[in-house]
Order: structure tokens, then C-alpha cells, then sequence
């Protein structure tokens, strides 16, 4: 607790209640605080003393208190409170408010409100749960002081409000607009804090949420190979080839630029470009979400298995070696025909090795040893030569969805495990975010390996390494988590890529083959002081038959002697399907499924030991073998940081290390100049730690920064100095001409200069320095920028890390020139279909004139251009001064071609300074087809399928048979989206079509997800030209489920306008089902139409809207058509038992027949009806359903199976 604080809490708390037990009654009313509940008793009067109580404490003529009331006041009673002094603020339960009451208010004026009491508020009242319990998070406390949030009231000035906090020893880190500062102060003023009247609550401040990949890439080790300092090592991934296959294009972030290539891939979601940033994005846009093979080339491809098809191709013609892919095929479906597919490959293509998620399926097994185990989705990811990734967090404990093991024949799964908890990655456009599963924790180790990869062929002459060694090396050298040896929770431990690399580089491997029944004796020498061996041998199998109980095809066992002729054995696991078995930690033993077998040997006795390799079991020899071995030493060795880094002192940092064994506690210290002087971070961490969170010291700028770690006599430290100087903020741009923009930003204290870059052909590339905080850069305002700066301090050679870049968006803002003529459009010719029996005579075209220039401008020259046709030139004839605008419309209508336009808009003043605003570019359709007569029908079946990512107002849905999507952001917000099946969110949408009633139907729905949400948009679906005739009515399914549900209208264009909703909008949650609206047309007999659907989402996610089988028909007649748009029974095919629905007006009948004729079911419906048909007793095949009105009947086909 702070010293003092808790007898302060305790005394505030009881002179509250002493004063309150003056004048109170035993009647109490509970105030219910953050930190506790309060019973608050009657007061018997009001005194005057009760409002005017510290009047030295009121703020600009007012006091603050809490007023309880017997019953809540109303509106009006509120309203007259304020105008007699009292102005209620921020409701508290129960019947409470905060309130502003004026020192000269009189006490009579409370007695006609039904006050129960005015309390004053004490410092023990204004404190969150973890400040009044002193449970305050280490992120908070910087030494003797503490960071916190204080909330003031509205109304008073924030300036006063920080002058206030800083005279009792406050520093103010940011002030907000919603009366919330944010502030460090010495533990020591907490009570005066507290006491502050302008304030109400006061609460820690947040938990950093580690917006970075960086603790993904320090907890993997790929930080150590990846280095940042000048004579470290530099394997990012540059020259190798990674294929990643999953939902997104990859095309909208300056994170992928100049290394990401699409190969199919098709934009329906943004989990794959959350992937795709594990796996190589650069950090361009924020440093600290760099992936781990940021200089690695990434061909994207959608999920579909068929494109392990085109692997064998991309492995000849663009050396890929390394694939990795987060979805799942099925709950543990086994070694199936692609596991044998992906095997084969590898074998074949010795460099190649694919990598997937292991599933976050944890809690579904279905076997007999329950649901906590052999879960992996996928039977791809059951392959042997593969490597399934397990999900761990930053502090390497097992998520509690990731899939465990085993495989369905018994062998360990996952290989590996990587951070996939809480990652922080790429989202498009231009922005990041933060996921969970092993998705993201695959991409890790796919990145991971793409830098062993570049280190093996950097020290073997640049040929590719064979798959097989590296993935033994990973295996080997994974940090050891759960059980001791493998399990399958975590199979072989969380990757350590620095471990895995000394492997390499020491050459600590041995290459080999062996035929059946024969043995390979090798040797390795253990040195003294080697605290733990650990030798594996792996081998790339031959690929099983998907039909074959066991997937290992070669079997290989090995044995070691030791120095005293002691043999020892592989680790083996239960392959029993019960929990407990399964859960059994590894023992020695022969093992015959898995194809690779780990002997690890505590504490060894220095000597040769004798590795034998025997051929057991090899149908498909000679089979090549990998044995690597690890010889593990007592030193502590430091990881993070190691040299280069640039600390941001207002950030918290994770210290990582590793180390062998857990008997001793570690300490760790920090140096800022160079050593010559040590300060102590934190000792006695715990032995089996192997990182710490550090509070970077703030008010220092240095480039001579160390970290050191101690453990008994073990220390180890960075190999290079790293810095500590704060991120810039305020960047700003000031203006952009033609061929440069200024930029400026913040100072940084104690930054003697700043280095600022832009973007390039795929980094940011520094192109400039300064003393100042402000420069003027080259660019062509022709073309998109992106820029950024960091901070430097030259004494020390400290290099800050660079701000988020800032974009430049193409034209020129702020500059003076002296003549800048320039147009705009709304844009409603572009990308759109125009219907001639809208417009039969052609379109208006309208522009906006801008001067932007310092000079007037008179008689303005403006041009269109039809299709590389003829030029129509006309002049806006008058004068335009400077910062001025006007419309211009054309006299000449734009007269659209049939098909595919393409108009062309400009400009063309003498002497303009800048044309880059000069023209417009817009391409759309025209349509000539005539009015439709009726009967007519859309029930969307030919329609393209549309995505259906979160993405709001960027997914465009193209339409057919004359339909119009309206443009969005110019005439609506979204468009209605064509889809099948399920809605992507649960609990709102349809999970069938109306008609024909099953999920492979098409429909169009709203997709409301995005982020933030994409709430109370309009979505226009215009109809084509429609010729009605007398009595037609509209009639058209609609499915409006889900809590959030917005409205659905419906319009029509008639005589050149719009009129808007023909019939009652239809609004909020129907239920989960298909409705029928009818809408009567006859007031538009002898006219042609258009029809609007008009959606309107709701204000939440649960707002999938949908229609379907739009109708227009004369009730004059009823004929076998629509009978057949009329009656729906679904799903179809189906084991027997149907749905049906009939929105008709005529009595029909229905009968099912099998396929000899014989009625087997009938039923009179007298109109619009739904309900069930059960022939589920009757044998599989096909049956007729006839429909008979009248005049007319109607046959359809279902399947029962």
C-alpha cells in the first residue's frame, strides 16, 4: 500500500459519514461506487452548511456534490434545478447525480425535489476498485511514482485543470477533449491528488496492449537473426520465395510494398492479410509490426487446395520453398490423399516444406479420450513431413484453443509451436490490428524459417537447404514447454530461431542414408561443462497410403551410447486414447510411428558418444537422414534487446533471454553509457523466467544503452549498444506542389536532429536530415507519398525509432500558383450502368470549376470526350476568382453507346501551374434493352457471387439483367451483395435462399460487419425498366433477422423523379424467416417504372437483411408461371422432410407423386400458407409435386435421399 495512503482513505471515508450522521435519518439508499457500495442515509433538512461546506474548495462560483434523490427527477424537474443553481451531471446508481451546484443557492430550493441527501465527496469516493484496494498494475508505477487517469467535471476549463495538477508536482502525458487527463505523479501526492475538487475518478492507467509483432519476433529468436546493429547478422528472408494461401489480395498496404504478388487470390475477408503481415510485412507504416522475413518475396494465392497443384511449377520457375496456410479440412480427418500429396511433394522437392495452423479446435475431440485431445483440423496437417503450429502467447503458455494431439495413427502433433495470441498485424487499408489462433502463430514460424533458409544458403554457396535439416533443427532447438520431451500440447516447444541457426552455423549436423536392416554408427565428442545433449535424427519420409492405418512408411531407430557404455533411448509417448495416458510425459522407449526420434541426455559425461542409426524398417530405400545435435550450456545468453533497437521511452519493452536449467534466480541491470555505469532493473526473478517487462527510464536520450542479465556467475549482455529517445509526434504536411511538400513535426527533447524518409520501392528510405523540425522534400505530387521521421541525438550516436508514416494523397494542396484551373465530377458516371428508358434522350453532365490558383480566372475553355469520339468544347463565360467555384453544366447531353464508355472530362486553361487537376477519367455501361413486360421475375441465380468481408463501402457487387448497384459514397453508402448459404455473422441473416429454398440459392443481403461497424448505411438496387399494365402487383421475399436490424424500403422512379417508399417501410427484427411483401402497382397502369430497393442497416452487426425472387405480374390473370414463382419447397434435395411456402392469392392444391405416378401426399391450400411435408417413410429417389390452380398447374422435381 502507499505509505499513508490507506489511514488518509479511512480518515476521508469517516468524516463523510460523520458529517452525513449529523443530520440523517435511518432510511438509507445505496450508492453503488466503483470501489464498494454505500447505504446513504435520509437527511432530516437541509442546512445551509450541507451545500456551502468548504466554500473556499468552489470552482468559478460552484461546488461539487452528489445529490441522491428519493425518486429520479424528470426532464422538467431537471430543468428547473438547473435555472434555481443545482445542474445535475453524471448519473451514479442509485437515483444519484454529480452535481454542480452555485455557492449562493439557498436551501429551500431542494425541498420540493424529493432529495434523500447531498454528500460530499470524498477522495476514498473517487477511486477505481484497484487504486481503493492498492492492486495496482506493475505498468503504472515507475519507481516512486504513478501514472494515472483522472476524470474532472464538465465545465471546468482544462487549463485550470492542469495548472492545478502541476502545482502540486503533476506532469501532464496528454489531456483529452472528453475531460479526462492523464498524468504521473510521486506516490507521495496521491492524497492531494485525490483531494483535487475539480475531479470526480481517478483509475490507473491502461494496460499496454502491445500494438507490435515485436514480441511475436523477440519471442520466436527471429530478432537475433534479423539484427539492427551494424555487424550483426541480416538474414530477413531476402531471396527466398514463400507462398501464402489464404482470403486476401495483399494489395492495399504499404507493409507489402514491392515484395507481394498475387497469384489467384481473391479479397473475402481480412484474415490473410493479418497473415501475410506475420509473415514478411515490412513495418513501413509502423516499425513495430515488421514481420519476420521482411525482405522475403510472398506469392499470394487463395485457400482452395487445388493450388498445391501449381507448387511443382512455382518451385522450378520462382524457387519457392517455403508455403504456409492457416485453414483447416475437417476435425482430425487423418492422413488423407492430400497429406500423401504434400509429403510426396517435399520428397521430391527436398528445399520445399509446407506449414499450417494446427487448428483452434481444442475442446472438439470426439475420440475416447475426450475433448481436449487429438483435434487437429486437417488431415494436410497430419502429414509427416509437414509442420503443424501450435498457438502460444508471448509468455509461452499454450492458448487454450490450440489443437492438440495426436494424429488419428498416434504420432506427435503439433511440431511446433509460435506466438499466435493477441498478434498484432496488418489489416487493409493501410491499418493493423490484433488476432488470436494458430492462424497467426503458422505465418510465424513460415516467416521464421524463411530466414534459416537465407542464412543456409548464404553459408552453403546459395544453394537451397534440404527441408528436412531445417525442420530437425527447429525441432531440436524449440524451447522445452509442458512436459518434459515432447507432448501434444506443444509438441516440440515454442521456436527458437537463434538456436536453430547455431546449428547450422556450427555445422552440428550429420547427412545420411541408410537401406534396410543395416546400421550407421556416428560419433559426436561432448566437451566438459555441457549441461544438456540433445541429438534427433529426422528423416523425409516416403508418403503413406491415405488408406493405410500407419502414415510412417521408413522406419528408423536410433540408440546412444555413452562414454560408459550406457545405450539410451529415443522419448516416446502413449498413443493410449485416454486423457491421462496421453497426458503422461515421455519416457525412453522404441519408436515406431513418428519419423523423428530426439535423445536428450541431462548433465552428460564429457566423452564420445555413439549415435546408431538402425534401418528397422526401410520399404522405400535408401532413406536420407538428418541428425542434429545441440550441446547446451549453463550460460545465460540475452535476446532481446541485442544492439540497433530504438527504445521509446514512454513504452514498455520485453527483456528476453535464454537459458538452461531453473535453479537459480536471475537479476538484470541497464546501462545508458556504455557500461561505464550500471542501474538495477529487477533482481531475484524468478529461476524459470525467461523474459521480463521493463519500464524503459524516460528523460534520457542515448545511443549508449546496454542490457545485461545475471544468473550466479553467468552475465550476459548486448552485443552493441542500442538507444532510448522518444518517437516524434504532430507530423504534419504544410503544403504540396508539383515536385515537393513541407513537412514538420514536434521536437523531441534532447534530439540534436531528425532523419526523415519515404517510401520506396519497398521501404522507407531515408532522403534527408535536419536540425530543425521541419524540411521540404522532393516528390512528384503526381503520384501517392508516404513519409516519416525519427529522432537523433549526435552525441551518442542515438538513433530513434521512426513515427507511424504519414500519407500523401496525389494533387497539390496549399501552394501558390498563380493559375490552377481544376474540375471534379461526383463521380456518378463511374463504374455504372445507365438505362435508356431512364434517360432516352442522354444525360446531364455537370463538373465544379475550382480556381486554386492566386490569379482570376475569366472564359474558361471545358471539354468532354465520348468514347475517343468527337470533342465537345464549351466555355464557362464569366470570371472565377481566386478560391472560388461553380457548375458548369454542358449543353450537350453525353450521348452513351450501347455496352462499355468511356468519357473524358478536362480542362484547359493557358498557363495553368498544375495539371494534375485538370482531367477526369470514367468508365461505364449503357443498356438500350427495352421496358420489360410483365411477367417478369428475378430470383438472382445467375448472379455473380459477391464477398462478404467487413469491408462496408469497398466491396463493389456487380449486377446483371439490367439491375443497378447505385455507385457508393456518391448515390448510396454500400451495395446489396449476392450470396449463398450462411451470412458470415451468427444470430441475423437468412442461411437459405427464398427461392429455390436451399444454400446453394442466391440472394442479396447487407453486410453490416466492418470495423467500426458499418451501421445505418443505404444500399440502392435499381430495377430495370418495367412496363406495367393494369392490377400488376409487386410481390418479393424478404428475411430482416437480428437484433440490430434496419429498414427496408421501396421506391420508384416514374415521370423523371423518385418516389419514395410506395409502400410501408418494413422495419426491425421479423424473426428467422422468409416473409412475402405484395405492393399494388396500379397506380402506375400504362407507365414504365424502375424499382429501388433501398435497404437501410441497423445500428449493430446483427443487421443481414436480405430479398430474393422479386415478382411483377397482373392479378388479372394467374398462369402455370406463376404458380411456379409462387409455391418454393426446400431444401431440396432432402432426406424427406421439406418446407414449404405459397404467396399466392388463388386456392390451389398440392400433390406428390413418386416416379410410377403414385400419389403418395395432397394438401389444399387456400392461399399465402407455410408450413411442412414429411414423406421421410418413403424410399429415396425422385418425386413429382404438381401445383394445380383453377386454370393452370405447375410440376416441380425434389430428390429424397
Amino acid at each position: 500500500m502507499i505509505p499513508n495512503l490507506k489511514i488518509y482513505l479511512l480518515v476521508t471515508f469517516c468524516l463523510s459519514f460523520i458529517f452525513h450522521g449529523q443530520v440523517f435519518a435511518q432510511t438509507t439508499i445505496p450508492l453503488y461506487l466503483k470501489a464498494k457500495t454505500i447505504q446513504v442515509e435520509k437527511a432530516e433538512k437541509y442546512k445551509e452548511v450541507a451545500i456551502k461546506l468548504e466554500n473556499e474548495l468552489s470552482i468559478n462560483g460552484k461546488i461539487y456534490r452528489i445529490i441522491q434523490f428519493k425518486t429520479l427527477p424528470n426532464h422538467t424537474e431537471k430543468l428547473a434545478l438547473k435555472k434555481l443553481g443545482v445542474e445535475l451531471l453524471n448519473y451514479l446508481p442509485k437515483n444519484s447525480f454529480y452535481a454542480a451546484i452555485k455557492t449562493n443557492t439557498k436551501k429551500s430550493v431542494l425541498n420540493a425535489f424529493h432529495v434523500h441527501n447531498i454528500i460530499s465527496i470524498a477522495p476514498s469516493y473517487k477511486l477505481s476498485k484497484e487504486l481503493y484496494l492498492d492492486e495496482i498494475g506493475s505498468w503504472a508505477i515507475n519507481k516512486n511514482t504513478i501514472s494515472l487517469n483522472g476524470i474532472y467535471f464538465k465545465g471546468i476549463p482544462k487549463e485550470s485543470v492542469i495548472r492545478k495538477l502541476e502545482s502540486i508536482g503533476a506532469t501532464i502525458i496528454q489531456v483529452n477533449e472528453v475531460e479526462i487527463v492523464q498524468f504521473s505523479i510521486k506516490k507521495s501526492q496521491l492524497p492531494l491528488v485525490y483531494s483535487l475538487p475539480s475531479f470526480y475518478y481517478f483509475e490507473q492507467i491502461d494496460a499496454p496492449s502491445e500494438p507490435e509483432n515485436l514480441v511475436g519476433v523477440t519471442d520466436h529468436r527471429s530478432n537475433t537473426l534479423a539484427t539492427a546493429y551494424e555487424n550483426g547478422l541480416k538474414y530477413d528472408g531476402t531471396g527466398v520465395t514463400v507462398m501464402m494461401q489464404d482470403n486476401s489480395v495483399l494489395n492495399q498496404h504499404i507493409d507489402y510494398q514491392g515484395r507481394f504478388f498475387n497469384g489467384n487470390a481473391a479479397q473475402t475477408g481480412d484474415h490473410g492479410e493479418h497473415v501475410g503481415g506475420i509473415i514478411g510485412g515490412a513495418g513501413n507504416l509502423d516499425p513495430t509490426s515488421r514481420g519476420m522475413a521482411f525482405g522475403a518475396d510472398i506469392l499470394v494465392y487463395n485457400f482452395n487446395n487445388t493450388n498445391y497443384n501449381t507448387v511443382p511449377s512455382l518451385v522450378t520457375n520462382n524457387d519457392l520453398t517455403i508455403t504456409s496456410k492457416s485453414y483447416g479440412n475437417g476435425l482430425n480427418a487423418g492422413y488423407t490423399s492430400l497429406a500423401s500429396q504434400l509429403d510426396q511433394q517435399i520428397r521430391m522437392m527436398p528445399a520445399l516444406v509446407h506449414v499450417f495452423s494446427a487448428g483452434n479446435s481444442n475442446g472438439s475431440g470426439t475420440t475416447a479420450a475426450g475433448s481436449q485431445w487429438v483435434n487437429i483440423t486437417g488431415g494436410h496437417k497430419a502429414g509427416k513431413n509437414v509442420i503443424a503450429v501450435g498457438n502460444v502467447t508471448e509468455s509461452d503458455a499454450i492458448a487454450s484453443s490450440s489443437s492438440r494431439g495426436p494424429s488419428a495413427d498416434g504420432r506427435i502433433k503439433p511440431d511446433i509451436c509460435a506466438v499466435g495470441t493477441n498478434v498484432y498485424s496488418t489489416i487493409e487499408p493501410n491499418n493493423y490490428g490484433n488476432k488470436t489462433g494458430t492462424s497467426m502463430a503458422c505465418p510465424g514460424v513460415a516467416g521464421t524459417l524463411a530466414q534459416l533458409y537465407q542464412a543456409y544458403k548464404e553459408l552453403n554457396s546459395g544453394n537451397n537447404p534440404p527441408s528436412g535439416l531445417i525442420k530437425a533443427t527447429v525441432l531440436n532447438t524449440g524451447k522445452d514447454l509442458g512436459n518434459p520431451g515432447p507432448d501434444y500440447i506443444y509438441g516440440w516447444g515454442r521456436i527458437n530461431a537463434r538456436k536453430a541457426y547455431e546449428t547450422v552455423f556450427n555445422n552440428a549436423y550429420i547427412i545420411d542414408n541408410i537401406t534396410n536392416g543395416t546400421n550407421d554408427l556416428h560419433t559426436v565428442t561432448v566437451p566438459n561443462g555441457i549441461k544438456q545433449l540433445k541429438v534427433m535424427v529426422y528423416w523425409t519420409d516416403y508418403e503413406g497410403s491415405a488408406n493405410a492405418s500407419l502414415a510412417l512408411v521408413n522406419d528408423i531407430n536410433m540408440t546412444i551410447t555413452d562414454p560408459t557404455s550406457t545405450q539410451l533411448l529415443p522419448w516416446t509417448l502413449s498413443t493410449t486414447l485416454n486423457a491421462t495416458a496421453l497426458n503422461t510425459p515421455a519416457v525412453p522407449g522404441v519408436d515406431n510411428r513418428n519419423n523423428m526420434e530426439q535423445i536428450s541426455v541431462n548433465n552428460p559425461i564429457p566423452g564420445v558418444y555413439t549415435i546408431d542409426i538402425n534401418g528397422f524398417s526401410i520399404p522405400q530405400g535408401p532413406q536420407e537422414y538428418y541428425i542434429v545435435y545441440e550441446m547446451v550450456t549453463e550460460d545465460v545468453v540475452l535476446t532481446y534487446p541485442i544492439g540497433g533497437e530504438s527504445f521509446d521511452p514512454t513504452k514498455n519493452e520485453i527483456i528476453r533471454w535464454d537459458a538452461q536449467g531453473d535453479t537459480n534466480p536471475f537479476s538484470i541491470d541497464y546501462s545508458v553509457d556504455n557500461g561505464v555505469s550500471w542501474t538495477n532493473i529487477a533482481n531475484s526473478i524468478p529461476a524459470s523466467s525467461r523474459f521480463y517487462t521493463w519500464n524503459v527510464p524516460n528523460g534520457i536520450a542515448t545511443g549508449e544503452a546496454l542490457v545485461r542479465i545475471t544468473r550466479g556467475g553467468n552475465t550476459s549482455e548486448s552485443h552493441e549498444n542500442f538507444s532510448i529517445i522518444g518517437v516524434p509526434t504532430g507530423l504534419n504536411i504544410d503544403w504540396v506542389c508539383a515536385d515537393s511538400m513541407h513537412v514538420s513535426w514536434n521536437a523531441v527533447t534532447d534530439a540534436t536532429g531528425y532523419e526523415v524518409s519515404l517510401l520506396g520501392n519497398k521501404y522507407m528510405d531515408s532522403i534527408g536530415f535536419t536540425t530543425n523540425t521541419e524540411l521540404t522534400i522532393s516528390i512528384n505530387a503526381g503520384q501517392e507519398n508516404w513519409w516519416s521521421v525519427k529522432a537523433l541525438e549526435a552525441s551518442t550516436n542515438c538513433i530513434g525509432r521512426r513515427a507511424l508514416a504519414v500519407y500523401q494523397a496525389i494533387g497539390v494542396v496549399n501552394c501558390l500558383i498563380p493559375i490552377d484551373a481544376a474540375i471534379t465530377n461526383d463521380g456518378s458516371f463511374n463504374g455504372t450502368t445507365f438505362l435508356e428508358c431512364i434517360a432516352p434522350n442522354g444525360y446531364d453532365l455537370s463538373i465544379e470549376l475550382f480556381n486554386n490558383g492566386s490569379s482570376s480566372l475569366s472564359n474558361i475553355p471545358v471539354y468532354y470526350q465520348l468514347n475517343n469520339g468527337s470533342i465537345i468544347s464549351e466555355s464557362y463565360n464569366g470570371t472565377l476568382n481566386p478560391g472560388a467555384n461553380v457548375t458548369h453544366t454542358f449543353l450537350n447531353q453525353v450521348a452513351a453507346l450501347n455496352g462499355a464508355n468511356e468519357l473524358v472530362i478536362w480542362v484547359n486553361y493557358a498557363n495553368d501551374g498544375n495539371g494534375l487537376n485538370d482531367s477526369l477519367f470514367y468508365n461505364f455501361n449503357y443498356s438500350n434493352s427495352p421496358p420489360v413486360s410483365l411477367p417478369w421475375s428475378e430470383d438472382f441465380e445467375d448472379f455473380q457471387l459477391c464477398g462478404t468481408a467487413s469491408n462496408c463501402e469497398e466491396e463493389i457487387c456487380p449486377t446483371i439483367h439490367d439491375f443497378i448497384n447505385a455507385a457508393n459514397g456518391i448515390t448510396d453508402d454500400i451495395d446489396w451483395r449476392t450470396n449463398e448459404g450462411n451470412t458470415p455473422s451468427a444470430s441475423t441473416g437468412p442461411t437459405t435462399d427464398f427461392n429455390p429454398g436451399n444454400n446453394s440459392g442466391k440472394y442479396l443481403y447487407l453486410e453490416p460487419s466492418a470495423t467500426p461497424v458499418c451501421t445505418n448505411k443505404e444500399a440502392y438496387l435499381i430495377s430495370p425498366c418495367l412496363s406495367i399494365e393494369a392490377a400488376s402487383i409487386l410481390k418479393f421475399g424478404y428475411h430482416m433477422y437480428g437484433t440490430n436490424i434496419g429498414s427496408l424500403h421501396v421506391d420508384a422512379y416514374v415521370n423523371d423523379n423518385w418516389v419514395n417508399d410506395i409502400t410501408p417501410a418494413i422495419a426491425g427484427n421479423k424473426g428467422n424467416q422468409w416473409l412475402v411483401q405484395t405492393v399494388d402497382l396500379s397506380a402506375y397502369n400504362g407507365q414504365i417504372i424502375n424499382l429501388r430497393f433501398r435497404g437501410i442497416t441497423g445500428d449493430g452487426f446483427r443487421s443481414d437483411m436480405a430479398i430474393d425472387d422479386i415478382q411483377v405480374l397482373s392479378t388479372l390473370h394467374t398462369t402455370a408461371f406463376d404458380l411456379e414463382k409462387e409455391f418454393s419447397i426446400y431444401p431440396n434435395p432432402s432426406n424427406g422432410n421439406y418446407n414449404y411456402s405459397y404467396h399466392g392469392d388463388e386456392a390451389i392444391k398440392i400433390s406428390i407423386s413418386d416416379a410410377n405416378g403414385k400419389v403418395i401426399y395432397t394438401q389444399q391450400l387456400s392461399g399465402t400458407e407455410a408450413g411442412a411435408i414429411d414423406i421421410s417413410n418413403y424410399a429415396n429417389g425422385v418425386y413429382f409435386v404438381e401445383i394445380q390452380s383453377d386454370l393452370n398447374k405447375s410440376i416441380k422435381k425434389i430428390i429424397k435421399y
